[in-house]
């Protein structure tokens, strides 16, 4: 074994400590890139949910766009093809107010005429009802 004068053991404790600084700064470095790396996937993973989220969003929107809209206005007023009143397919318009009876006597004059017959019984039975439900 040989004898290690001052400055080789100087030279030596020196490139030791050199070494144990590259391997800090080295270690510092891949600390450094492994959280630039985890920010990244991070930010990745962000982005994603948020685009998740969005997608959502708009699904939700659509559905509700679907549940809110109504027909087109020319499907809305379209009229039906057969109507069946009072068991006929025939619609009369509303008549003119000259052309109504506004008395009892008017349409006993009328039938008189052979205008129609009307059943009197029923009449005042309706005009009866009618005047219970409205307090006449």
């Amino acid at each position: 074994m040989t004898l290690r004068t001052k400055e080789n053991l100087q030279k030596l404790f020196q490139a030791s400590r050199e070494r144990i600084q590259k391997k800090k700064e080295q270690l510092k470095q891949e600390k450094y890139k492994l959280n630039l790396q985890i920010q990244k996937v991070e930010r990745a993973q962000l982005k994603s949910l948020l685009q998740q989220e969005k997608l959502k969003k708009m699904e939700q929107l659509q559905a509700l766009a679907i549940k809110a809209s109504q027909k087109p206005l020319n499907e809305a007023t379209e009229h039906p093809k057969k109507l069946m009143t009072y068991h006929t397919t025939t619609i009369e318009r509303y008549s003119a107010e000259e052309n109504l009876y506004t008395t009892r006597e008017e349409l006993m004059a009328a039938e008189e005429r052979g205008e129609g017959k009307i059943n009197w019984e029923k009449f005042d039975q309706l005009v009866k009802n009618f005047r219970e439900r409205n307090n006449i």
